[in-house]
């Protein structure tokens, strides 16, 4: 089998249709020393793609006329500035954020062992906790598109300034919640919970699980189920089967979320968008240290995959699968797009390092 021809201890994976209960399949273990197995109830950290369920959020408060999306965030944010630069700062919007066309730098969030360090989501925007990750502003807004995991840092303080409530609280109460997502929390746990999986090196290594004070950008926690009821609402509304799916944003919001920003930005507002043999390819990759995940969905087609795995060498496993799964839908795949979601995308060099820097706080 790939996932152990890859040495990935655990995966979850699904096929979803419109129309039909998702397909889901477990194959090996969710902790290695306890012999639990993978099942439809058990935890992953799901890294990056907390930042579509994420963009869910912020579409609400859209919506309410909380925010609106071409505003400058200074118009809401009270907490926290970036600091003097060359760049316009006041062409720094919600729109931009999402679409990682708003200049800022790109930290790389590697979690931390130690919850002292999870006080506040400013800390981490002002690199009182690393240095390293201070935002900043190193290039025009709308100039360019660069991945900034630190854009959703200052979307995650915005969902709080402007709502009232903690980021984990709004998001249950107003993303979670409202789709039945019921399996799936942005709340950092040190200790292993029950029913969740343990995180892995490419060595089979066990690696804690890392938590982050940077949730909207990396610090979801999810099962299959309920990651596949995610994608099966964004592919209903993506269809336009229905026009407000369970009642939380209406089509032409998840439209926005699921259309390219320009032309030549691979990006829509929480969703890498491609077009591969004239088909529309919606998705987002997850990479923190000892977890790779992916969703994708071609909604030409009906139908899409979630694959959950607790591995670094998950991204391998993906990588087969996707390419099997896409070949089958739409016909050849380019390699390159294959290798863009492959989210083992370090090289083995780096591999190593990161899962042996030991005190390092984020990814």
């Amino acid at each position: 089998a790939s996932y152990k021809k890859n040495n990935v201890p655990g995966i979850a994976f699904s096929i979803v249709r419109t129309g039909e209960s998702p397909q889901l399949h477990f194959y090996g273990l969710a902790d290695k020393s306890s012999k639990l197995y993978v099942d439809k109830y058990t935890q992953f950290q799901v890294a990056s793609i907390s930042k579509p369920v994420t963009a869910w959020g912020i579409m609400k408060l859209v919506e309410e006329g909380a925010l609106n999306l071409d505003k400058p965030i200074t118009t809401y944010l009270k907490r926290w500035e970036l600091s003097p630069s060359p760049f316009d700062q006041s062409a720094i919007t919600v729109r931009k954020l999402l679409s990682h066309t708003a200049g800022i730098n790109a930290p790389q969030y590697l979690g931390s062992e130690k919850e002292k360090h999870l006080d506040s989501i400013v800390d981490s925007m002002y690199g009182k906790i690393n240095s390293k990750e201070k935002l900043k502003l190193i290039n025009d807004p709308g100039k360019s598109f660069l991945y900034s995991s630190g854009g959703y840092s200052i979307l995650q303080l915005l969902i709080e300034e402007v709502s009232g409530l903690e980021f984990t609280e709004y998001m249950e109460k107003n993303v979670l919640g409202p789709l039945s997502m019921v399996g799936s929390t942005f709340k950092q746990r040190l200790e292993n919970f029950k029913g969740g999986s343990r995180a892995y090196d490419s060595l089979g290594k066990k690696l804690p699980n890392y938590i982050f004070i940077e949730k909207a950008a990396a610090g979801l926690y999810s099962n299959i189920e309920d990651m596949s009821k995610f994608l099966l609402i964004n592919l209903n509304m993506s269809r336009e089967m229905k026009s407000n799916e369970g009642g939380l944003i209406n089509h032409e919001s998840v439209k926005l979320l699921h259309s390219r920003v320009e032309r030549t930005i691979p990006y829509g507002l929480g969703f890498s968008i491609s077009t591969i043999n004239n088909h529309k390819v919606i998705s987002h990759t997850g990479c923190n240290r000892g977890w790779s995940s992916v969703i994708a969905m071609i909604p030409k087609r009906d139908e899409g995959i979630v694959i959950l795995t607790n591995s670094n060498t998950g991204g391998n496993f993906i990588y087969d699968v996707m390419k099997v799964w896409m070949e089958s839908i739409i016909g050849e795949v380019p390699d390159s797009y294959l290798k863009m979601i492959n989210v083992t995308r370090y090289s083995r060099v780096k591999i190593f390092l990161l899962e042996n820097m030991h005190g390092l706080m984020k990814q």
